[in-house]
């Protein structure tokens, strides 16, 4: 991890630029933008993961994915992906984990 584009001004100046660019998106970030922030490239991501570069342009460029491998991908980045509903007036968080037993 480049821990460089992590430390304060720095970090925020990119994620501020990464916001700006994906208004078109409701200002939130795609994989793509995550990993980019966190210093990662493809290649460096998939060495991370143990897959080609080529697995991860594809994910990066679908339209849809299982929640499941998109918890991997932020964990792997160190992170750790919420769900939310939201309602008028209020937040859910919804539970990932399938209940056992």
């Amino acid at each position: 991890m480049n821990a460089e584009l992590r430390t304060g001004g720095r970090a925020a100046q990119r994620l501020a630029q990464l916001l700006v660019a994906s208004k078109g998106r409701g200002g939130h970030l795609n994989f793509k933008g995550i990993r980019e922030l966190y210093g990662h490239s493809q290649v460096q991501f998939a060495r991370k993961v143990g897959i080609k570069q080529s697995a991860i342009s594809r994910f990066e460029k679908r339209d849809e994915v299982k929640l499941s491998t998109l918890v991997a991908a932020i964990k792997a980045l160190g992170g750790k992906l919420e769900v939310r509903a939201h309602f008028a007036d209020s937040d859910v968080p919804i539970c990932l984990a399938t209940p056992k037993g």
